[in-house]
């Protein structure tokens, strides 16, 4: 098994127009110009959003976003999980909890849908989002105000490694 070369990717649809791609651990996304979400590649923790693990799917599938937030208008994947910025100034995330870099105070160790994370209950924040990137165990976003917030693996977050009951060391800051 060596490298393979650059290939075309049949996507879901030709007629849309693709104007955002990801790549990831072992996934890949894109956004159209309507503001459709499509993922493929492994899913052994929920990162492509299609509310199941599957080994993998090897063809661009359209990705379900929730009824509030159901336009994307950037996406990024880490090792094995995914965020996505909607076009209402919303993070949705979906994949990999281990690091909590999904930004979810949830007990799971990953989600197979994308669900709407909420900075203000989390940071004490409510202006928009403007940015989402996501590294192999942490993310990070960017608000109208410039103001950066990161979630996950707290080393990889630029903070030092504390654990207490709450759990405050995974939470958004």
């Amino acid at each position: 098994r060596g490298a393979r070369a650059p290939g075309k990717v049949a996507v879901a649809n030709p007629s849309e127009k693709i104007v955002q791609i990801a790549a990831g651990g072992n996934h890949s996304a894109y956004v159209t110009a309507d503001g459709h979400l499509y993922t493929w590649g492994g899913c052994t923790s929920g990162e492509l959003g299609l509310g199941k693990f599957i080994r993998s799917i090897p063809k661009p599938t359209r990705v379900t976003l929730p009824t509030a937030t159901p336009f994307a208008l950037n996406v990024s994947c880490g090792k094995a999980h995914t965020a996505v910025l909607t076009t209402c100034g919303r993070i949705v995330t979906f994949g990999s909890s281990a690091f909590k870099q999904d930004g979810k105070r949830h007990k799971f160790w990953a989600t197979t849908t994308p669900q709407e994370i909420f900075l203000g209950e989390l940071a004490g924040h409510n202006e928009d989002i403007t940015f989402v990137v996501c590294g192999g165990r942490h993310s990070a976003v960017m608000d109208v105000n410039s103001e950066l917030f990161s979630f996950g693996d707290p080393l990889a977050c630029g903070r030092t490694l504390r654990m207490s009951a709450a759990g405050s060391g995974f939470m958004p800051r």
